[in-house]
């Protein structure tokens, strides 16, 4: 299940600095981080995108 990140949104929840920010900006531009999150920009400005699963599983008895 993907789930669209607005950027400036996430860095201002993780309380990230301007250094950090701008980081974190380069490294989703390269690869790997690029193809995996796919940034791009929208009217919200840069956005990602996370893939994420929700797993079930039974405990075995014994």
């Amino acid at each position: 299940m993907d789930q669209d990140i607005p950027f400036n949104p996430w860095v201002e929840r993780m309380r990230c600095t301007p250094t950090t920010i701008a980081r974190l900006k380069d490294l989703l531009q390269q690869e790997p981080l690029r193809a995996y999150l796919r940034p791009r920009e929208t009217e919200d400005g840069l956005t990602f995108t996370l893939r994420e699963a929700i797993l079930t599983a039974a405990k075995p008895r014994g």
